[in-house]
């Protein structure tokens, strides 16, 4: 038997690992236009936005709630909250099936980001949510976690306060092949 050199994260049915580190490939499971591409994507909801939003994206806002995107000069969506309390960016084309008990990788780069966001991987921003993080500081963050029911999901981007703003240059959720 081959030495396994990565760090063993589960088993699969014939003993040996699933491992995750160099080389690992991945599906494209969840992640439309992860590199954020384009200017098709659109607004939604009853709050009040404008801009341009990347491929395969809506921003939606509730009432009261009022924010402008753009897009830089490398592909990048620029979204900004300026009055009101919640206003999402999602990723609205190739939702796909979770299967419970599978290893799923996400992964987002923010910049230029003013206040926090969260970030999620569920059915909506509110429900079957798989995991919600808090972010603060400008980086890239993964999160590998484990489904536990089957339901179509995305990715999420959440700004909670006015004022909220940053640059994403890269979301995207994906399962090993």
């Amino acid at each position: 038997m081959a030495t396994q050199t990565r760090r063993a994260i589960g088993t699969v049915s014939d003993g040996g690992y699933v491992a995750v580190g160099g080389g690992t490939a991945f599906g494209s499971e969840l992640q439309p236009n992860s590199d954020l591409s384009g200017t098709a994507g659109g607004h939604d909801g009853a709050g009040s936005g404008s801009g341009a939003v990347a491929d395969d994206y809506t921003i939606f806002s509730s009432v009261g709630d009022v924010y402008t995107s753009s897009k830089d000069g490398n592909d990048y969506q620029v979204i900004t909250a300026t009055s009101g309390d919640n206003v999402l960016i999602r990723a609205t084309t190739n939702r796909q099936t979770l299967s419970s008990g599978t290893l799923y990788k996400a992964s987002i780069t923010l910049s230029n980001l003013t206040g926090s966001v969260d970030w999620l991987v569920g059915q909506s921003s509110s429900a079957n949510v798989q995991f919600q993080n808090t972010i603060s500081s400008t980086g890239t963050y993964t999160q590998y976690f484990i489904a536990g029911a089957s339901f179509q999901a995305s990715a999420y981007l959440l700004l909670l306060d006015a004022g909220e703003s940053c640059t994403i240059s890269e979301i995207q959720s994906q399962k090993p092949v």
